[in-house]
């Protein structure tokens, strides 16, 4: 999916959706800006809509910025 513009993974535990992108999951923290796009598990993976897997490699990748945003979350 897409949070904030930038590609993030993502799963879901007992309901709840969990960020995987960082180094331990971790709770969504604004959940009306993150956008879905598919859904998979080790067997199969559904787009939400046509191309939805295409828009998730086409996602703004700014890897010096999330590697900079994650030094600071860890501290």
């Amino acid at each position: 999916g897409s949070f904030g513009n930038y590609g993030h993974a993502w799963c879901q535990l007992n309901g709840q959706i969990l960020e995987t992108t960082y180094t331990r999951a971790r709770v969504v923290s604004d959940l009306e800006d993150y956008c879905p796009h598919c859904l998979f598990n080790e067997q199969e993976v559904i787009e939400l809509w046509p191309g939805a897997l295409g828009e998730v490699f086409e996602l703004q990748r700014d890897e010096a910025t999330k590697l900079n945003l994650m030094a600071e979350a860890v501290g």
